[in-house]
């Protein structure tokens, strides 16, 4: 017994000593960061009609061509992520393809739009379709459609689920069947597509609580705003990084401009951010800005404005853009900026299964007939099988 006492008594004293040490051991780990998630799956639409509900169970059949099959695409938007709140939008638009079906629907389409042949709808938290959704666009009419996701495009409401983390957002759309082996696409992209205008950047405003408009030309790259414009007259290309700031005047506003210079070539022979040329310093080698236009006695590399403009230059020019100073006299068209994708595009498909009303025989069935007897001829081993499966009918019956 005293045995086991001091047994007892030596592992609570070692236990003892170990847990302050195991208190500065533990577990370390960053908390995961959940991430967006996509969904896309069929299902049996009912509408209930005046209660406002609507039935949608999973669908698991076969669909006929020229039936109009409804899908559910669901954006599963992680905590810390509103997009309603002004952060940026990590997706900014979802885009809705398929492979053998049609999404211009003028027939038989379960309570659609009279304003919209594209029927996208959104379903709010309580599974009630909220509306019909007016900002569809559409590039190539019947093959595709896409639904910006850009604040301020979001409606910000409890009711429908916009602004509430760890929630899954869901549309309600249709397609009709056109072809064998078809199939529904929805993909989350990460940018709203670049493009190149000729206006400058318009910051956008308003009070507290709204949500300023998306400014014109703005396009969302990695998860953050951007705006270029191209200046034919003094040949250069503006590249604004845009901001939302919230507070009693909430608004879309400049956050540095980055100009690049061409010549009548489109080589680049200039660069300039918040209005200081670039340089290289002719003995140091080293990059810095000219506080004075085309005076080299103004040369700096230091300084609030120098430290200001390296921290978008290596930031946006080099960081998210890749284009540095030392690259100068490379080609700089649209197509440059029109080209960017950022690569984290999530996708989903589902397949539309066929209605099958008969067994298909396959085309590749080769039959060798006997060479000798009754059925020697082709015509004989015919009559032979005709006969046999007659006499298997009639003991059916």
């Amino acid at each position: 017994m005293k045995k086991v006492l001091t047994l007892v008594l030596a592992l609570v004293f070692v236990l003892a000593l170990a847990a302050p040490a195991m208190a500065f051991t533990g577990d370390t780990t960053p908390e995961a960061v959940t991430p967006y998630k996509l969904n896309l799956y069929l299902v049996e639409y009912n509408d209930i009609g005046f209660f406002g509900g609507v039935s949608l169970p999973p669908a698991d059949r076969g669909y006929a061509k020229f039936e109009v099959v409804a899908a559910v695409a669901e954006l599963m938007i992680p905590k810390g992520k509103d997009p309603g709140a002004g952060t940026p939008v990590a997706y900014p638009s979802l885009d809705f393809t398929g492979k053998n079906v049609t999404f211009y629907l003028t027939d038989n389409v379960p309570d659609n739009a009279t304003t919209t042949k594209y029927t996208l709808k959104h379903i709010g938290l309580a599974g009630t379709v909220i509306t019909d959704d007016v900002e569809v666009t559409n590039a190539t009419k019947d093959t595709k459609f896409i639904r910006k996701l850009t604040t301020p495009g979001f409606a910000n409401t409890t009711a429908n689920g916009y602004g509430i983390a760890d929630k899954t957002v869901k549309w309600l759309f249709f397609a009709k069947v056109t072809g064998d082996d078809a199939s529904l696409t929805v993909k989350a992209v990460d940018d709203s597509g670049p493009v190149v205008v000729t206006a400058a950047f318009v910051a956008t405003t308003a009070v507290s609580p709204a949500i300023p408009t998306f400014p014109t030309g703005a396009f969302s790259y990695n998860g953050k705003y951007y705006h270029v414009q191209w200046d034919a007259a003094d040949k250069k290309y503006v590249l604004t990084r845009v901001v939302y700031t919230e507070g009693a005047n909430n608004e879309f506003k400049a956050n540095g401009v980055v100009e690049f210079f061409v010549d009548g070539d489109n080589k680049t022979n200039g660069m300039a951010i918040n209005g200081f040329n670039l340089g290289v310093h002719p003995v140091s080698g080293a990059l810095g800005i000219y506080l004075v236009p085309a005076n080299p006695s103004s040369f700096v590399t230091s300084g609030t404005e120098y430290d200001a403009a390296m921290k978008i230059y290596n930031d946006t020019v080099v960081g998210v853009f890749k284009m540095d100073f030392k690259l100068m006299g490379n080609f700089l068209r649209h197509k440059f900026f029109e080209d960017l994708v950022s690569g984290k595009t999530l996708a989903v498909t589902v397949n539309i299964k066929p209605w099958t009303a008969y067994v298909k025989v396959p085309d590749n069935v080769v039959v060798n007939p006997p060479k000798t007897g009754a059925a020697a001829s082709i015509l004989g081993f015919v009559m032979v099988a005709l006969a046999g499966a007659s006499a298997v009918a009639l003991k059916k019956r």
